[in-house]
């Protein structure tokens, strides 16, 4: 075996992101609260009557990171979510995308969702360069 991988030098880049001679990983997190107010004039009360309201829509936990080590470029992503509404934990993108060069691109297995708004762009014919 060679000594020198275990003497590879391992550090932490920030608070949430660490580099290792066999992975990296950089973890994040997401919170969302949803809060809703409003300013009605008596005629409008009268109507219908709109509370304020604060409540939490999800959390977030996400790891992403890379294979140093390997020949060739592989990265994975980890995403976890506790819903608000429903009281439930989601797995949310999760997977291991691999580089290949001889196909001008990657390929991705795993779990991913494309946004309400990504589906709706493409199905109206719009195409958006950025």
């Amino acid at each position: 075996m060679n000594d020198d991988i275990f003497h590879a030098p391992r550090r932490m880049e920030s608070w949430q992101e660490y580099r290792g001679p066999h992975f990296t990983a950089k973890a994040g997190l997401g919170f969302l609260v949803e809060t809703a107010a409003y300013a009605q004039d008596d005629v409008s009360k009268e109507q219908i009557k709109m509370l304020p309201d604060q409540r939490l829509r999800d959390v977030r936990f996400v790891v992403n990171g890379g294979f140093p080590s390997l020949p060739r470029k592989v990265t994975y992503n980890l995403g976890i979510m506790y819903d608000g509404p429903t009281h439930a934990w989601l797995i949310r993108q999760t997977g291991i995308m691999v580089a290949v060069p001889e196909l001008w691109g990657n390929i991705f297995i795993g779990r991913s969702k494309e946004g309400y708004s990504l589906n709706r762009a493409a199905s109206s014919g719009v195409l958006h360069q950025w």
